[in-house]
C-alpha cells in the first residue's frame, strides 16, 4: 500500500508501451484530471499512486481514448 496518499502521477503517450509524458496530480481525494491539448489519434493512459515519502506504486493497468 503507498500511505499516506498525497496524490497521483498520470501518465500517458501514443503507445501502450511508450508513455512519454507525465503530469503530477496533487490530493488524495482529487477524482478527475483533464488533459488539453492532445493531438488527434489514440492515446493511452496509466495511473500510479503517490505517497507522502516520495514513493510511487506500480503503473496500473493502461487504458486508451481515440480523440
Amino acid at each position: 500500500p503507498v500511505t499516506p496518499l498525497s496524490g497521483y502521477t498520470l501518465y500517458y503517450g501514443t503507445s501502450a508501451s511508450s508513455l512519454t509524458q507525465s503530469v503530477v496530480v496533487s490530493g488524495s481525494t482529487t477524482t478527475s484530471y483533464t488533459i488539453t491539448g492532445l493531438a488527434s489519434g489514440t492515446w493511452y493512459f496509466a495511473l500510479a499512486a503517490d505517497a507522502a515519502d516520495g514513493t510511487q506504486s506500480a503503473k496500473r493497468k493502461v487504458g486508451s481514448k481515440t480523440i
